[in-house]
Parts: C-alpha cells; sequence; structure tokens
C-alpha cells in the first residue's frame, strides 16, 4: 500500500471515530487510569489511544529495545516517561553523520520538532512506559514506515487499539 493510499484509509477511519466521539460528546469526563492502561499493553512499540484532544492524541506505549530511526514531515511529537527511562537518539539537521541523545526519566518530557530524524530507545532492561501526545495524523514509524527494518520488525501501526 502506498503512503497515500495509507494516508487515505487512516482519513476515513479517523472521521468515523469523530463523528462517533461528536455522538458522544455529552457524557461526562471520567479520571483515566495509567497503570490499569499500560497493564493492556502487552506489544512493544504498539501504541494504543487514550484519548482525543481536538486535532491531537494522547498515546500510551511501552519501550523495548531500539525503534527504528524515522522523522515526521508535519508533526511534532512529545514523549513523557510514565516508567524507566528512554534515550532519545537524534541526528543533527545540518549534518546526519553526527548524532547526540538526550536521556529522558521518569515525570520528564522531550518534545522532538517535525523533521528531526530520531530513534527513541528504552534505557536497560525493563520496558519504558510512555504517554505520546502527538497530532492524529501521526504514523509511529514516520518515514520509515516501508524502510525493511520496520517492516521486518512489523513496527508499523497504522490502526491502533484504544485503551
Amino acid at each position: 500500500m502506498t503512503m497515500w493510499a495509507r494516508h487515505a484509509s487512516r482519513m476515513v477511519a479517523l472521521s468515523a471515530r469523530c463523528l462517533s466521539a461528536q455522538s458522544s460528546s455529552t457524557r461526562l469526563p471520567q479520571a483515566i487510569s495509567l497503570r490499569d492502561g499500560f497493564k493492556k499493553i502487552n506489544e512493544p512499540w504498539s501504541p494504543h489511544v487514550g484519548g482525543d484532544i481536538n486535532d491531537m492524541q494522547i498515546k500510551l506505549v511501552k519501550l523495548e529495545g531500539e525503534f527504528v530511526w524515522h522523522d515526521h514531515t508535519d508533526e511534532d511529537e512529545l514523549f513523557l516517561v510514565h516508567k524507566g527511562a528512554i534515550r532519545m537518539h537524534m541526528r543533527d539537521p545540518s549534518d546526519a553523520t553526527k548524532e547526540t541523545h538526550v536521556d529522558v526519566h521518569e515525570g520528564q518530557y522531550i518534545i522532538v520538532p517535525r523533521l528531526l530524524e530520531h530513534k527513541p530507545a528504552a534505557i536497560g532492561d525493563a520496558p519504558a512506559e510512555v504517554i505520546l501526545m502527538e497530532p492524529k495524523t501521526t504514523l509511529n514509524t514516520g518515514s520509515a514506515a516501508d524502510s525493511s527494518e520496520a517492516v521486518d520488525r512489523g513496527l508499523t501501526k497504522e490502526e491502533l487499539k484504544t485503551i
């Protein structure tokens, strides 16, 4: 499936969800347990939607090991570490041969701007629990969606489960 076909498919699904959400907008909000939400996630690198805020989504994901290098053409991403720690590897936009990283610990977050090539990784042996905040249109593997590594590891998640 081409990138454009994937995007169109995601937009149709998103439109259906928006219509559904509008009909249920009269419900009162409820507290959501992060602990219970993360218990429902069994697969690392598989974001689950925890909620929608305007054109953004709150996603819960467990990180284990390293992800793939990628960027997002149109989306910034916020990574808030709930449990454990992550290392955000980044490539210098002016010289892709130069890499750096930032360690992000429990209670800390990092915002990765659009077009910055990055690779998140869990620090340590235990999975890190991370809350993402990003536009609803964000594909988790971004520019690497069709890369052999993302495909071989089954990392690209076009349809997200909801917590």
